[in-house]
């Protein structure tokens, strides 16, 4: 029987990836089952369960400095690193990082650290909702004092030494480090989407695609569908529960049911026949244009039947010499028909895409096109980043590679067509803890 009492502390600090909210989700009930306690901050816990993320360089970057940032902290628990990091950048964080990792496909194999559990990870339900914590790390001593004195040089450099310019110089010195101790000392808990009243439904995980920038693809795995018994129980117990908002998708939400002999159209048509009779909606997440395309006959029922409240589809990019270069060939032309279409048929729902920009060999007309396309569709939130190279992905080996101040121009005009519509910049969240 395992033994009361483990103290647990679980970081998530990324309200923008519900996949590792979910996975947060799940390792909480995984602890709360095997009657660990859960702490809201790591001073007493015994482990420290860290969440990563590696969408891109700058990120992978910025959890690469807060994982160290815990070590030098020297907590006494024993500090585990899970997420995409270890799968997508490994060298880099062997570089910072000794101790035990679990990638994001291989989230079982937690039981081999918890040994004791007499419940283990499989025998737990995926979880629906997501879980980041409000808990913000402070500077470590050591990280604080080369920060001031980095400041304090700099400053320095800012003045003359000359008696006419020393009082102002020490005043001013002054307030800088007193507003910069301010902002060492402040907590605040992390920014999280606006909408969160949903519930989801991760109906698999992995991916079917091969887009030849991304990198997540190797911390998620190959495409592992839920299976539709799995799906419609867990949405008969929200429906119990008397929630009537639904996120519903996956990584690649149109390529389920490809390794289990089923398909998407079939699970939605069972979960409508699970509420029939009951006023849902759902927001259905990841629907690339290859799979809007194919199930658009019914994409467009569900919309005219006022059940889709949010559809996201992930257009990336206006130029098809750019998509066939992504290993994202479409119809763009048939792409755009079908979400005229579906305005048409339900005029309130938030349509919701992604876009990068600075792809390898993009030009001035590449990048219109892009701007054309987000032009002519009434996008109510657009997830914007600007590309850069993923190890070993094929995009990285190309040669004809966008200067990083165009990318940054370009970057800014999309940010600015955004605000200027009032566009949402992030997409829309399900419920958190």
């Amino acid at each position: 029987m395992t033994p009361p009492g483990t103290r647990i502390f679980i970081f998530n600090n990324n309200p923008h990836c519900e996949g590792r909210g979910v996975d947060a989700a799940r390792l909480l009930n995984y602890f709360t089952a095997n009657r660990c306690r859960l702490l809201d901050k790591p001073d007493q816990a015994d482990f420290i369960i860290l969440f990563t993320c590696a969408f891109s360089n700058p990120i992978e970057d910025y959890y690469l400095d807060l994982i160290n940032r815990f070590r030098l902290h020297r907590y006494k628990g024993d500090l585990i690193v899970t997420g995409c990091l270890p799968a997508i950048a490994p060298a880099k964080l062997s570089r910072v990082f000794k101790g035990r990792t679990i990638t994001t496909c291989d989230l079982p194999a937690i039981d081999q650290i918890f040994s004791w559990f007499d419940i283990p990870f499989v025998n737990v339900p995926d979880a629906n909702t997501s879980h980041y914590s409000k808990f913000v790390l402070p500077d470590p001593w050591p990280v604080k004092a080369d920060k001031f004195l980095n400041l304090t040089r700099k400053s320095i450099r800012e003045f003359e030494w000359s008696p006419r310019f020393l009082k102002k110089g020490a005043n001013y010195l002054k307030t800088r480090l007193v507003n910069q101790i301010g902002h060492y000392t402040r907590a605040e808990p992390p920014v999280i989407p606006v909408e969160q009243k949903r519930h989801g439904i991760r109906i698999g995980s992995g991916c079917l695609g091969s887009c030849s920038y991304c990198g997540i693809r190797k911390a998620i795995g190959p495409l592992q569908s839920k299976p539709p018994k799995a799906c419609l129980a867990e949405y008969r117990r929200l429906l119990a529960a008397g929630h009537r908002d639904f996120v519903i998708g996956s990584e690649d939400t149109g390529a389920y049911g490809h390794d289990i002999k089923s398909s998407l159209p079939q699970l939605l048509d069972a979960l409508c026949r699970e509420d029939k009779g009951t006023v849902t909606r759902w927001y259905l997440t990841s629907l690339k244009p290859v799979w809007l395309i194919k199930f658009q006959s019914q994409i467009l029922t569900l919309a005219k039947g006022g059940k889709l409240s949010h559809l996201e589809c992930p257009l990336q990019f206006g130029s098809a010499r750019i998509l066939k270069l992504m290993k994202r060939p479409v119809d763009l032309d048939e792409t755009e028909n079908v979400l005229t279409a579906i305005r048409k048929a339900a005029p309130d729902i938030v349509l919701v895409t992604h876009i990068i920009v600075g792809f390898p060999s993009e030009t001035d007309q590449d990048f219109n096109l892009t701007m054309g396309l987000l032009k002519r569709h009434a996008f109510q939130s657009i997830v914007l980043n600007p590309y850069d190279d993923k190890p070993q992905s094929a995009a990285s080996r190309m040669t004809d590679k966008v200067a990083a101040d165009v990318i940054a121009n370009r970057y800014e005009i999309v940010r600015a067509h955004i605000a200027a519509n009032g566009i949402a910049p992030i997409r829309p969240g399900i419920t958190h803890d």
